[in-house]
């Protein structure tokens, strides 16, 4: 994009800029947790800078201190690769090819993870294919271990999930997330046709082990089941034009690290928020609002917060 084709937009971006409706990070600059990692906010001198550039009629400046044209990464590339190396295990989807038109899909193949012992997870990327980024819209994949009483798989726990926009997870390394050796990957991917056929697409999850000895005071289990903040068993009713809200609770029996909070709701939700409730104290504290998903800083939270 060039500053001709920007131009003309000048002052829609300092209205937008102003109101903090762009950049598209919307995260309350009021209440809540500020101290953000990795922080992606403009500063209020930045606001400030760019209101004054449109005012002073938005000059284009010396192009000799224009930057270098940004290198977009490349979405083929796992995203713990230059940190890590390549992943340690791949584990693929079966082949899946979609129509042009037609319903949404959602493809379960059960894979095996090829790992063959115990070891400690260290990281976590899913990733969808060049061809197949446009239709698949999540991928969800859950552990199944063998059960020796009744002879048949079960379920073990949630492995990853992925969806436009997420980079992946890291274990902190004084926990241990186990994939278990010889275990199976129930795969859910949800695709959608856009008018242009799929052939063969595969969603692939890359993993990063931690060394064979990897020593961990504390176990790590990821289950959305315990977490979630919907109320058992209810379903949203949206009328035509109207608007609908929820509220769901869960306390912790123990001292937990709250390092994000990921909301999912499709183009249907406009609004989230996160409170913490101290019972020791009464205090009550939203810790996030917005269709955004932070990294905190100082994540800890006592036993009994609700």
């Amino acid at each position: 994009m060039t500053y001709q084709e920007v131009r003309p937009w000048a002052r829609s971006i300092k209205n937008r800029v102003v109101l903090g409706e762009m950049p598209p990070y919307r995260y309350d600059r009021h209440v809540g947790i500020q101290d953000l990692k990795d922080d992606l906010r403009l500063s209020e001198s930045e606001i400030e800078m760019i209101a004054r550039w449109v005012d002073d009629g938005v000059p284009l400046g010396d192009p000799a201190d224009l930057p270098p044209p940004i290198e977009w990464p490349d979405l083929n590339v796992w995203t713990y690769e230059d940190e890590f190396g390549p992943p340690d295990l791949v584990i693929k989807t079966k082949p899946y090819s979609l129509p042009a038109e037609g319903s949404d899909v959602w493809w379960k193949p059960i894979v095996p993870s090829g790992l063959t012992e115990d070891r400690c997870m260290k990281a976590v990327h899913v990733k969808a294919s060049e061809s197949g980024r446009g239709v698949a819209h999540h991928a969800n994949s859950r552990l199944l271990g063998f059960d020796e009483e009744s002879q048949e798989w079960v379920d073990v726990e949630r492995l990853s999930e992925y969806a436009l926009g997420k980079v992946g997870e890291v274990v902190p390394e004084d926990a241990c997330r186990l994939l278990p050796a010889n275990s199976m990957v129930s795969w859910d991917v949800h695709y959608y046709p856009n008018g242009e056929p799929v052939e063969n697409d595969v969603v692939e999850m890359g993993v990063w082990l931690y060394p064979k000895d990897h020593q961990a005071k504390v176990k790590h289990k990821q289950d959305l089941k315990n977490y979630s903040l919907l109320m058992k068993g209810a379903e949203l009713e949206l009328p035509p034009h109207g608007t609908a809200m929820t509220q769901g609770f869960h306390s912790f029996e123990t001292p937990v690290r709250i390092d994000s909070f990921q909301p999912h709701g499709h183009f249907r939700l406009v609004g989230k928020t996160l409170e913490i409730f101290d019972p020791k104290t009464g205090d009550l504290e939203m810790v996030s609002s917005g269709p955004v998903v932070p990294v905190y800083r100082h994540p800890m939270l006592p036993a009994g917060t609700a």
